[in-house]
Formats: C-alpha cells, structure tokens, sequence
C-alpha cells in the first residue's frame, strides 16, 4: 500500500484515484492512518454492492467529479473510473458514437442539479433516494397485478431451438476487417430482427395494464415517479437513455420467465417469416432468446422493408415492439473485437451508426482510436488495474 500511495503521490497527471476495497476492517483503518500520513485525503464510495476509497490530493472532495463517477456507475459504461481527467477524455472519445457525454450534460447532471437545488452533493442524495424509492414502488406494482401473477404462472412452451448450434454472430468468419471496408464487394450483410426495450416490450404485448397502460418504458416510468410523488420529468429522459438501469429494475422480476416469453415471441415471428418465405433458412445467422440473424446481400434493406410488413401483416402489436436492422460487420485487425455499421433501422430508416461490440473497456479507447485511424495516445493506454491506475507498455495493435 505504500508504493501504491507513493507512486500516486510522484504521478503529477492524476489527482486521485479510485481503490476497490478488499480490506479487512483493521487493514482498511491502517490504509486510512497511512493516506492521512501521505498528506492525502480519502473518501468511502459504494457502487453495485461494490466498495471504493476515493485517494485524492484535493482537500475538497471535487463535486464534479462524484458527479460524473455516479453517471458512469448508474449507467453501466464501458470507461474505467481512473479520474476526473481520464473520464472526461473517454466521454470525448466515445461522444460521436454513443452521446455519453451529450447524455451527461443534458440530462445526468441537470436532473440531478435540479433535484438538488443546484447542489451536486444533495442533488446526487436526493437522486439516490428516488431511484430507490421507484424501484420499490415498480416489484410493489408488479406484484399487486393480476396480470402479472397470471403472466408469471402461465406454462409457456418452447419449442426447440434447432439453431442453437449455430452459434454467435461475433466471430472473424461473419467479419471482413476495417481496412477492407472501402472494398464494396468484400462486404456483408446481415439483418436482425429484436424487440425495443425487450423486457418492458414483452410484458407490454403480454398484458398493457401490467405496465400501466404505457406505449413505452420512458412513459412506464414517469408515471411510476409521479406515484411516488417525484413530480420531476427530466427523469423520463434519464430512464429512456439508461438502459442498464431499466435491464437492473426489471431484473428482479421473474427474469427467467420473460426471456421465455421472449424467445417464444422470437419463435413465432421466425416460424412466419419461413412460412411466407420471407427469408430462407440457409440465411439463418443465429437465433437467441431475443433476436434473429440472417445473412443478406446488398439489398439488405430492401430486406427489412419486407420482414417489417410481413410482421406488420401478421401480428400489428408484435411488430410495434420489434426493431429491424440492417448492417455490416467488421473486425479489428482480426481480433475478436468488432464494429457493428447499421446502415439501416426500421424506426429511423437509413442511417450511419457505428456501434463497438465485444471490447474490454480497457482497451475501448484503443480500438477507438485504431478505428478513427488515429495515433494511440497515453491516454488511450491507461486503464484500472484493482483500483490502481496502470498503463500498457504498447499499443495491443503494436503487438
């Protein structure tokens, strides 16, 4: 622990870092007497059931910085949690492909300085208070409703998923690599087909009173605030963008037996699309609990126009809750990491979005970087590494 508080101390790049504590309770005081010791200041921080000790050379604890810390822990993202600095670059990094950081000044931290009366510290207390409070009123609700006791206890049957051995999509076979992407011929097409905030979406089409009578997990949401009397709208911003907070609330709730009901729906919809040979089985990619795959040619989306309103034909409330996409796939100088081209969506028709897929988050602002053609930078190679800030002696593109 020494050299770790010493290395913290003779690195003038970084003001304080976040250690994950797996102390016992006389280690964690002798950590705090040796901090304080360093002339260092410290701060305790529980995240997901996780502990951390906040390090830092700051006296005042940085506002901004617990701030931006809550948002990157309630949102589940892919930024390691080194500093202010590190985050605020990631954010920047990740901005034209995910909207993070436009999400954060938009809508994280209004929420909670407007909660808090312009208070970052009360505002984030208030904030926690009323995500707890509408989490307990959400399983309250469910458990109450008839629908759900009889969606929960209803026998669902499922056939069996002859394609389970076809695998995943993510792997170098279904991919060309991203320096070959200019070579049109070299390209491939796939098409999905996958519900829109698959949880909600399948209780929705199950039963609408169970979800209040709302159209969509945002509208679900601010009415359940309102319950609670949180008359506070920007939180149905919040939970639209946050879908790892959505995938945590309903989680609690018979998960097992909604992914049942979903790969049912999936199984329907796939046994039509056959039927009406809309697609063909020799394009089938990949079947899951929650999507379809198939292969396409350059029409792809000629293709989504025709699963949209063969579904559309076939089950108008299925179809509302379904998303068809249409993209390319292509790899990172043949790792197993890869960026998903949607190139088209049902919802918003042609469009040009980049999404990462399968990359550890410490290596995020690599690939990044490799992906933009760009010089890998020192903040690029940094990561944590048990709660310490490390960096990788070269780039895993130089290897």
């Amino acid at each position: 622990m020494e050299t770790f508080l010493k290395d913290f101390i003779n690195n003038n790049n970084i003001t304080e870092i976040l250690y994950e504590v797996k102390l016992d309770k006389h280690e964690r005081k002798e950590f705090y007497t040796l901090i304080e010791s360093s002339g260092l200041y410290h701060k305790a921080l529980n995240r997901n059931k996780t502990k951390y000790i906040i390090v830092t050379k700051i006296k005042q604890y940085d506002e901004e910085c617990e701030c931006l810390l809550s948002y990157v822990n309630d949102y589940n993202l892919p930024i390691m949690k080194l500093d202010k600095k590190y985050i605020e670059y990631s954010l920047n990094h990740l901005e034209p492909y995910t909207n993070y950081l436009s999400i954060y000044t938009n809508i994280f931290k209004p929420l909670v300085l407007s909660l808090g009366k312009n208070n970052i510290k009360e505002g984030l207390k208030q904030y926690s208070k009323c995500i707890s409070d509408v989490r307990i009123y959400m399983m309250d609700h469910f458990g109450k409703q008839q629908s759900y006791v009889k969606f929960r206890d209803a026998e669902i049957k499922i056939e069996r998923n002859k394609y389970k051995n076809l695998g995943r999509l993510y792997k170098l076979e279904n991919s060309i690599s991203i320096d070959k992407k200019d070579q049109l011929d070299k390209r491939k097409y796939f098409v999905s087909i996958d519900f829109i905030s698959a949880n909600f979406s399948n209780l929705k089409y199950y039963d609408k009173s169970m979800v209040l009578d709302a159209d969509t997990w945002q509208e679900f949401a601010v009415k359940c605030f309102k319950n609670i009397n949180v008359h506070e709208e920007k939180f149905g911003d919040y939970m639209k963008t946050n879908k790892f907070m959505r995938q945590l609330i309903l989680s609690k709730l018979n998960l097992k037996k909604i992914m049942e009901y979903s790969q049912f729906n999936i199984h329907k919809m796939l046994n039509y699309l056959l039927g009406e040979k809309i697609i063909v089985e020799s394009d089938i990619v990949s079947v899951m609990k929650d999507e379809i795959i198939v292969s396409s040619d350059v029409d792809s989306d000629k293709l989504c126009e025709k699963i949209s309103d063969g579904l559309q034909k076939y089950d108008s409330e299925l179809h509302k809750i379904c998303r068809i996409n249409a993209f390319n796939l292509y790899n990172l100088s043949s790792y197993d990491y890869y960026v998903k081209n949607i190139i088209y969506d049902s919802n918003k028709k042609l469009v040009d979005e980049i999404v990462f897929k399968c990359i550890d988050s410490k290596y995020m602002n690599q690939c990044i970087s490799f992906y933009e053609g760009k010089e890998i930078t020192d903040e690029d190679l940094r990561f944590d590494y048990d709660g310490n800030c490390a960096r990788f002696d070269k780039s895993i593109f130089d290897l």
